[in-house]
């Protein structure tokens, strides 16, 4: 009975304030209390003007009189009700500060920001909701994008290779890197590659299981005999000369020179791509790179205590002098499927398959 008691004496009160301060109301402003014109409210407004009169009722009605200076704090700025001065938007604390609209017949009394409102007072901030709106929108974005989905790179586990095994090469690259780490005024020991495991990547691959590994074995053998009648009147010998980089001196390298021979390096490496694929094995590497067949001698990789100091890669200072190093030839004439990390007695990788062709040694 109370509540409905506040809200006759409020029409009362507005009719009585749309004519004694007409002056002090914008003219284009519509009673808010006009019998004929109803107004949505949001509803937790509603439930807030509902608890206070049922509390304090007299308290309420002198606020409104008083130009209600306390409200100013629960209720929300709106310039309709500029006039009353009921409210600041520095202090507003739904949030709804939409224009109020009509109601429609037979709607029911909300808000646009109810949800927001409601968010706030379960203690949810504003932020968190804008944030999960912009992650929503990148999902649209993402999920209506044309462009094919690119599913994470698997980590390779097994490799295609040519084995270096000239003695001259190995002597060279051993010279090369005991004068490069004396010369250095950091340990970067740690970054050398063991010549025991010298050798030149043709193709890299994750084979999840035994049937993967199987079928990766089948196409080796079935290589040989494609790669004899294909390279048979190939010259099969590449000379490596000189030093390089990749990532600014993250790997040191030597590549082999421009021949006939490297012409047939990349034949096989094209080759064996495209076998394993047809059956069922593919690279982890994209599409897209172009092969560059090189011997690494350094290489940064997860060295912690390197990092720490700020070194990731050897200064040109140390390589510069041997660019013009003469390392060897190496003769390809087998190709094999290594594992990653297991190593055999003699310091190579664990071979799985190796297929050899005959050749004739250039002369």
């Amino acid at each position: 009975m109370k509540f409905v008691r506040i809200c006759f004496l409020l029409s009362i009160l507005g009719r009585f304030l749309s004519t004694s301060k007409a002056s002090m109301r914008p003219t284009s402003t519509v009673n808010l209390f006009s019998p004929v014109t109803k107004y949505k409210l949001p509803l937790t407004l509603q439930s807030k003007i509902k608890t206070q009169v049922s509390e304090n009722p007299n308290s309420f009605v002198k606020q409104i009189l008083n130009g209600g200076n306390p409200l100013s704090a629960t209720y929300p700025a709106h310039p309709r009700f500029a006039y009353l001065k009921m409210a600041q938007p520095s202090t507003n604390e739904l949030g709804c500060t939409e224009e109020l609209k009509p109601k429609e017949e037979g709607e029911e009394t909300s808000c646009s920001h109810e949800a927001e409102c409601s968010s706030e007072d379960k203690g949810i901030k504003t932020g968190s909701a804008k944030k999960s709106q912009g992650k929503r929108r990148r999902n649209e974005v993402s999920e209506s994008s044309d462009e094919p989905f690119t599913p994470k790179r698997k980590v390779p586990n097994y490799f295609v290779a040519v084995q270096i095994t000239d003695p001259q090469i190995h002597n060279a690259a051993k010279e090369i890197q005991e004068k490069i780490l004396e010369a250095s005024d950091v340990d970067i020991s740690s970054t050398r590659i063991d010549p025991a495991t010298f050798h030149i990547t043709l193709m890299v691959m994750h084979l999840e299981n035994e049937e993967s590994v199987r079928r990766a074995e089948e196409t080796l053998e079935k290589l040989g005999p494609i790669l004899a009648s294909k390279l048979r009147d190939m010259e099969m010998v590449v000379e490596f000369k000189g030093l390089s980089v990749f990532g600014g001196g993250r790997v040191v390298f030597t590549p082999p020179l421009p021949s006939p021979g490297l012409e047939s390096l990349k034949s096989i490496a094209e080759e064996t791509v495209l076998q394993m694929k047809e059956n069922g094995v593919h690279s982890t590497d994209n599409d897209k790179k172009v092969f560059q067949p090189h011997l690494t001698l350094f290489k940064f990789k997860d060295d912690k205590h390197l990092f720490k100091k700020g070194i990731r890669k050897i200064k040109e200072s140390l390589y510069a002098p041997f660019k013009e190093k003469q390392f060897g030839f190496q003769k390809i004439a087998s190709i094999q499927l290594c594992q990653m990390g297991d190593k055999r007695e003699d310091g190579y990788y664990a071979v799985n398959k190796e297929v050899t062709w005959q050749s004739e040694e250039p002369s």
